[in-house]
């Protein structure tokens, strides 16, 4: 296949990773000297949300990186996602605009960065005028396969749509590529599609700077005694992540495990979350008095958030039944230090297999006090496999990301590179 002198990227989404997987997509378009233009295709809040994704591009290549916001009006004509009949009209907006982009653009071919957003419009024969990939964020129906999965009506009910959805839009003509997060969907995927590129792809999960925190600076800096074990929780400070669930839990530590242990809360929370959050902090620290939790509310500079995660000894992961990878999976991993994590779905399954600490329900206080007691019973540098960490880190590098795309939409790169030879 010839290289395609001009590639579209779809994505109106603005927060999350997507603005990284853009970066990491223009960083190595840029170093591999690969040909042709890029057509960013995002919400017309993306350039005041996102300057600095706009000017790495702008630094570049000005000349062949090209972002095309939407219209004010476009934007405020998309449905709100406020239940499941308007997230599907808005899949369809958003689909209407892919189509209209296209024509207006005359792409090679049209990536789409969130094809989970596209599958009800394919399954219903919505077609564009370039060839179509995209990268699947979500898929469950291969969970059934996964160590320990107790498929719930609801989740069964969901596995029967899916595929059903899927065996039909693997067929569409104008779809060329199929990129899945979740390695261990391929197989599945393949199986219902046999002659459609199902592709792996790693999750670029960008390297920290190096920090000059050290473990002793931080410490003393929030007051936390050295002999404590550090138990971190980092990123947005959401309900989702389990937080309650983790605080319940440590109501069933006994008080000499509370003396040995110190909670570490960082990053951003919203009004609402956050009154909610100290709320529960004093109600648990009012019944365990020897239990230290101490919270960082603000978004970390990468630097500090470096600083932050070597100095904790087990990163905290008690997502609350997530779908897909996790980014805080990859960190931990590339800083060589254990998880307390969820045992639901794709994490699960990666923390067990690359043996990345420990997994628990997580929707359970009594199955995360457990875990909290398993690492204070025993060194938490001898909980996991820190040569299987490595493998798990090397393997969402950024350029094994960038190059598995590039490579199969036609560019002349190697995928299967070591990410250290770059």
């Amino acid at each position: 296949m010839k290289p395609a002198p001009r590639l579209m990227l779809f994505d109106l989404s603005v927060f999350g990773h997507h603005p990284s997987y853009m970066e990491t997509l223009i960083n190595y378009w840029h170093q591999q000297r690969l040909p042709g233009d890029l057509d960013f295709v995002v919400s017309s809040r993306f350039p005041e949300v996102h300057q600095e994704t706009i000017a790495l591009a702008q630094s570049l290549a000005s000349d062949r990186i090209h972002f095309h916001p939407i219209t004010a009006a476009e934007e405020a004509a998309l449905s709100p996602r406020t239940n499941g009949w308007t997230r599907a009209k808005r899949n369809f907006d958003e689909w209407a605009l892919l189509a209209n982009y296209c024509d207006r653009l005359q792409p090679d071919h049209c990536l789409i960065l969130y094809f989970d957003t596209c599958i009800l419009p394919l399954f219903f024969g919505k077609t564009a005028a370039a060839p179509l990939s995209g990268i699947y964020f979500r898929p469950t129906f291969h969970y059934r396969n996964f160590s320990g999965y107790i498929p719930s009506t609801k989740a069964t009910i969901q596995t029967l749509r899916e595929t059903t959805l899927l065996r039909r839009i693997l067929r569409h003509p104008r779809l060329a590529a199929v990129f899945s997060l979740d390695r261990y969907a391929v197989d599945g995927l393949q199986t219902l599609r046999p002659n459609t590129q199902i592709i792996p792809l790693a999750d670029p999960v960008k390297p920290l700077p190096p920090s000059d925190l050290t473990r002793e600076q931080l410490l003393a800096q929030l007051a936390i005694a050295p002999e404590r074990q550090v138990f971190l929780l980092f990123g947005a400070l959401t309900s989702r992540k389990g937080i309650f669930p983790l605080l319940d839990s440590l109501l069933q530590l006994s008080d000499q495990d509370c003396e040995r242990v110190a909670i570490v809360f960082a990053g951003e929370a919203s009004q609402n979350d956050a009154a909610a959050l100290q709320a529960k902090i004093a109600e648990v620290q009012q019944a365990k008095p020897m239990l230290q939790i101490v919270g960082d509310y603000r978004f970390l500079p990468l630097g500090e958030l470096q600083g932050y995660l070597q100095s904790a000894d087990v990163l905290l992961a008690p997502y609350q039944r997530h779908v897909g990878m996790s980014g805080i999976l990859v960190w931990a991993a590339m800083v060589q230090k254990p998880v307390l994590s969820s045992d639901y779905g794709l994490m699960g399954e990666l923390v067990r297999r690359y043996q990345l600490g420990l997994a628990v329900d997580s929707t359970q206080p009594e199955a995360i006090a457990s875990g909290f007691r398993q690492f204070l019973s025993q060194d938490p540098e001898t909980i996991g496999d820190r040569t299987q960490m490595q493998t798990f880190a090397d393997l969402n590098h950024g350029d094994r990301f960038a190059a598995t795309i590039f490579h199969s939409l036609g560019y002349d790169c190697d995928p299967t590179a070591s990410p250290h030879e770059h």
